[in-house]
């Protein structure tokens, strides 16, 4: 029998720019989450985090949001992004778990992958 799931799953290694440190919201296509680590370089020349894809966290931003909101980031990346409130090319990251203060704001990541199944 062939083993295809792995537990875990909450953590995932990604290339990104030199610049990404821990604490980051990354965006890498459709996958976004928090660099635990500064980005470090690997032995093929690029540069690597893992991101924790599950998780509360705090990210910058210039936006307003109340607890409850939806959390976007408005670049597809690679690198670091911004939480915003929505715009063009936005994907949903997380929800609000406090009210935004002094630029930040708290929110649960939450995996969003839209899935389109076809018509039988």
């Amino acid at each position: 029998m062939a083993f295809n799931v792995r537990p875990g799953g909450n953590h995932i290694s990604v290339q990104v720019p030199q610049t990404v440190v821990s604490g980051d919201l990354v965006r890498r296509g459709d996958l976004v989450g928090i660099a635990e680590i500064d980005a470090t370089l690997g032995d093929d020349g690029n540069y690597y985090t893992t991101l924790a894809v599950e998780g509360v966290a705090v990210v910058p931003t210039e936006d307003d949001f109340n607890a409850g909101d939806a959390v976007y980031t408005a670049d597809a990346g690679p690198g670091l992004v911004e939480a915003v409130a929505d715009g063009e090319g936005a994907k949903p990251v997380g929800i609000a778990t406090h009210d935004s203060a002094d630029g930040k704001v708290w929110l649960k990541l939450v995996p969003n992958v839209t899935v389109v199944i076809p018509e039988p």
